[in-house]
């Protein structure tokens, strides 16, 4: 996966909420709504924005149903996919 993504889309979830777990790369695979980074609703709707902004795309119902925004590896994968 894309380092120079991964990189920015951290840069977005620090936007959001300022958290520790945000600068650990084992922590990339953790539900953002789960225990390590508590996202709420709002939180992750600021953080769909906020990715929105950063890469210039536009996200499809289907990339949030299919749980592309669940991590931050998962964000990453799915912002790469549609920048190609």
């Amino acid at each position: 996966m894309n380092e120079e993504i991964i990189k920015r889309v951290v840069k977005c979830v620090k936007k959001v909420i300022d958290t520790p777990a945000a600068d650990d790369p084992t922590k990339y695979d953790e539900p953002l709504t789960g225990t390590v980074f508590q996202l709420s609703a709002i939180d992750m709707t600021y953080l769909l924005l906020e990715v929105t902004d950063e890469f210039k795309i536009r996200f499809e119902a289907s990339d949030v149903e299919n749980y592309g925004f669940n991590s931050i590896n998962k964000i990453a994968k799915t912002v790469e996919g549609k920048l190609q």
